[in-house]
């Protein structure tokens, strides 16, 4: 991938390009079927990182029954928040970009590469993220909706874009944490993921504070 940076590591390695984060509780019905589609992308610079809260299923078998170098294991032994175990894994991440993603989430092959091109190509714009729609499926993986997602004017979203979007559709028009890719220096300068309620529409206003979203 001709745009991709080559990102050197303190300790003269490559650098870890993406790094894809997975908080789980009690998802061992579809992890593994979310990490294949991980290790099947076309561009293979990632890590994943697997933050547990607390599950009582198999999840942990399923993810360790996986063998990768590149899977790294966050286990804890009581239960927390969704937003502090998704904060967990993205404070584990060592990634020029974060992909978080769902313990039912699936990735088309290409997801990555095509973020990273997107991101890189609109480097003059201090992007703190690029965002996509989505498919929705069910659990025999058919789909029930294609394409869902809003489709910024011009492919770019600003604060102000974003927040008469928001009160206009009462929603989220970014979407879920698997829609985006994000710039790791721009989550640094938030406060990663607040509250108890849609806290990933929270991370996607305090990241368009900080530098537009690229759709």
């Amino acid at each position: 991938m001709g745009s991709t940076p080559h990102l050197p590591s303190k300790n003269g390695g490559p650098e870890v390009l993406v790094s894809i984060c997975i908080p789980t509780y009690n998802g061992a019905s579809t992890i593994a079927e979310t990490l294949k589609s991980c290790l099947n992308q076309t561009l293979q610079n990632f890590e994943i990182i697997i933050s547990d809260d607390n599950s009582t299923d198999a999840t942990l078998n399923e993810v360790q029954s996986i063998d990768d170098p590149r899977i790294k294991i966050l286990n804890r032994e009581t239960s927390t928040t969704p937003a502090d175990n998704w904060n967990r894994v993205i404070n584990a991440a060592s990634g020029h970009y974060i992909k978080m993603l769902g313990q039912d989430d699936i990735l088309f092959t290409d997801c990555l590469e095509s973020e990273v091109m997107v991101m890189e190509k609109n480097r003059h714009l201090s992007p703190s993220f690029c965002f996509s729609r989505r498919d929705i499926i069910d659990e025999t993986g058919r789909t029930l909706i294609h394409a869902r997602g809003w489709s910024p004017k011009h492919g770019l979203c600003s604060f102000p874009s974003a927040i008469s979007r928001i009160v206009r559709s009462g929603g989220n028009p970014i979407g879920e944490p698997v829609v985006g890719l994000i710039d790791s220096q721009s989550l640094k300068r938030t406060n990663g993921y607040t509250g108890s309620y849609l806290i990933d529409l929270n991370l996607w206003i305090d990241l368009l504070r900080i530098g537009p979203a690229i759709h």
